[in-house]
């Protein structure tokens, strides 16, 4: 607690003189033990390592040490300057005065004994320690004002007041609670606004101002065009097909599945090796098509079946049955469009798989053939026949091997 007489040695002008209260309970007796996640003995045992109690780091509400008073504009900004949070070393705990014994980390090297509510330790949820504070102190404020209205009626001077009788007690209760309005007097304005005015009496009542809504301001029907909204609801509800969470669920990995698919390639970049042949780089891009043609036939597809009949298993009669035989029914119910709806996300996918393994192609392609781009047709090669001035900064797509002889120059395969 601020003493007030500190205050008035440094600051005489700023204290206030009237509406002053402070806590008089300490906060700690309305600490709810049920926030905390382990005993204390569980928290000790954190720092149990190798058979040797070590310090367990936390934060602890602790005053200022040491720390000069400036002036300050009002008590709240003096509260926060008398008391920090500062980072500390729980070293122990008593359990007959339910104190931690804490070590402060801020410098001061100061050591001190609190309560659980005022320390924090590092591994606790903050957001868990911040509400258990906030229930301690509305509660600390609820018992308070429970007192402070208490002691209130007790000391009031009741001397030469005549007794109520039960008729009058039971019409005042009528009269007051007669649906749940009480109507507004002249006498009752009069104490409302001495109320107000008595700084005295705001810790002991609690005025309650009447809130006025304001009026919904009315708008004038719009025209939609919309010749009948029964009707128009109905047909929505008939053509929507997300109407149970299962189809939300069975979608949801059918789309996971087509961007998986997405993701692949039905030509690669890739050969292990720096350089390969002509009939090596066909046989590698030959077999990563059929290896993702034999993936898109099998394992795709049949995952895509098997997240639908987990999905839609259990849905039962209705219309999302997948074990009905009757054509005729099938082709009315929303299954079937569910059905069509998946295909075209399939056939999508398949497009994007097509246009991206045609770019990856392309790329391939066309990245070792840019310098020879801007080659004039008079072009002459020079003496060098080692060193080439077209050199790519990608690796060949296929290796040739020229050979020399009284025929001329050749390579391999001849057809080339």
């Amino acid at each position: 607690m601020v003493s007030l007489q500190l205050l008035e040695q440094y600051h005489p002008d700023k204290v206030p003189r009237v509406n002053v209260i402070t806590n008089y309970l300490p906060l700690e007796l309305f600490d709810d033990e049920e926030y905390d996640c382990r005993t204390p003995e569980n928290w000790l045992e954190l720092g149990v390592i190798k058979g040797v109690r070590n310090p367990l780091p936390g934060e602890a509400f602790v005053p200022v040490h040491g720390e000069e008073l400036e002036p300050f504009t009002n008590l709240d900004s003096l509260y926060m300057h008398m008391c920090q949070w500062v980072n500390v070393a729980v070293m122990d705990y008593d359990p007959e005065t339910k104190l931690w014994t804490i070590f402060t980390l801020d410098g001061t090297r100061r050591t001190a004994e609190l309560p659980r509510i005022y320390v924090m330790f590092k591994a606790e949820d903050p957001w868990v320690f911040a509400r258990r504070i906030k229930a301690a102190v509305d509660l600390r404020r609820e018992t308070e004002a429970t007192l402070r209205y208490k002691f209130y009626l007790n000391t009031m001077l009741l001397v030469d007041i005549p007794e109520l009788d039960d008729d009058l007690i039971d019409k005042i209760y009528y009269t007051a609670t007669r649906n749940n309005f009480m109507k507004e007097t002249p006498s009752w304005n009069q104490f409302r606004l001495d109320a107000e005015k008595d700084p005295r009496l705001k810790q002991y009542v609690d005025i309650i101002r009447k809130n006025w809504d304001e009026p919904v301001k009315m708008v004038p029907r719009l025209k939609t065009g919309m010749r009948s909204f029964i009707g128009m609801r109905d047909y929505f509800k008939w053509m929507n097909i997300y109407v149970i969470p299962e189809t939300y669920r069975a979608m949801f990995f059918v789309v996971g599945e087509c961007l998986k698919g997405e993701q692949m390639s039905l030509f690669t970049k890739s050969y292990g090796i720096k350089h390969i042949t002509l009939e090596e780089f066909d046989t590698v891009q030959t077999q990563c098509t059929n290896n993702v043609i034999k993936h898109l036939q099998g394992q795709w597809l049949e995952t895509i079946v098997y997240n639908i009949r987990m999905c839609l298993g259990d849905v039962g009669k209705g219309w999302f049955d997948i074990n009905v035989y009757n054509h005729e029914i099938y082709e009315v119910s929303k299954l079937k469009r569910f059905m069509e709806l998946i295909k075209f996300r399939m056939q999508y996918t398949l497009r994007i798989l097509v246009l991206n393994s045609i770019e990856l192609f392309i790329d391939l392609v066309e990245t070792p053939c840019l310098p020879c781009l801007e080659v004039e047709e008079d072009f002459v090669w020079g003496p060098n026949l080692i060193e080439s001035d077209f050199v790519s900064k990608a690796s060949a797509i296929f290796i040739l091997q020229l050979k020399m002889d009284d025929n001329g120059a050749s390579t391999t395969p001849v057809s080339l």
